[in-house]
């Protein structure tokens, strides 16, 4: 599975500290999968006990990461 970012998705993990090696984890083994607003969300639980919440669609075989952020709330 290839991973894609979208500029925004970019910007906002730079913004919020949040590295590539932390989405792969989320997205391919998710404690929690939804659809919201027509995009496929998946999160994960870190080790600092936030939540990582991952919004992206899939492209054929890739997966394009819309955005992501750190929450204390599943959603």
């Amino acid at each position: 599975m290839r991973i894609r970012y979208t500029r925004h998705a970019l910007k906002r993990m730079q913004e919020r500290g949040i590295a590539k090696r932390l989405v792969r984890p989320a997205i391919e083994d998710a404690d929690r999968r939804y659809r919201d607003k027509g995009l496929n969300v998946a999160e994960r639980k870190l080790e600092s006990g936030n939540i990582l919440r991952v919004y992206f669609k899939l492209d054929g075989e890739d997966v394009v990461v819309i955005t992501t952020y750190r929450t204390r709330t599943w959603g």
